[in-house]
């Protein structure tokens, strides 16, 4: 079991955390409006990956794929994008929208993964509570620890640790199942 909660716990410390160091970058987009409708769309694609994680890829391997995946693309966007916004920042405004709703779209889808997958190999109704109670817990620990990251080390930072929290979540996929 603690096995199990450490991967429920990485898996909502990973996605506050990185939802942070994503939408930290939604300013690129300019005045409230375009960054509402950015953030929207991060949500409605994270939505789209948790209805699409609950099929039947409710295998541990399948879990390890979405975690690991998710971790790579986190690692990438801590390198890309800074410079894709100082590139960005001055364009009309609606190249800045493309390009911040597409990156909030393909990040949110996901980040909406990993936690129904990790729900469906649980199965027992008892430890899917149990599992939802240690998400919630360290999702909200985590937005709190993401702004202290955030504000000592940086966004770059902020998500290479989400990176961190997927790839030991990717790792304790196994005991779940």
């Amino acid at each position: 079991r603690l096995a199990a909660a450490v991967h429920f716990g990485a898996i909502g410390l990973g996605t506050a955390v990185a939802g942070v160091g994503l939408l930290a970058h939604v300013q690129v987009v300019g005045s409230p409006a375009p960054a509402v409708a950015t953030l929207a769309v991060f949500l409605a694609a994270g939505a789209v990956g948790s209805a699409r994680a609950q099929r039947p890829f409710a295998a541990a391997a399948a879990q390890r794929r979405r975690c690991g995946v998710l971790a790579v693309v986190l690692m990438l966007a801590a390198a890309l994008v800074p410079a894709l916004a100082g590139v960005i920042g001055g364009a009309p405004l609606w190249s800045r929208l493309v390009v911040a709703g597409a990156a909030a779209g393909f990040l949110g889808y996901l980040l909406g993964s990993p936690f129904p997958g990790a729900l469906a190999l649980l199965g027992e109704r008892l430890l899917v509570a149990w599992g939802w109670a240690v998400w919630a817990a360290f999702s909200v620990l985590g937005l709190a620890a993401a702004l202290l990251v955030a504000a000592t080390s940086g966004f770059a930072t902020t998500l290479l640790a989400g990176a961190a929290c997927f790839l030991v979540a990717g790792a304790l996929a196994e005991v779940c199942g």
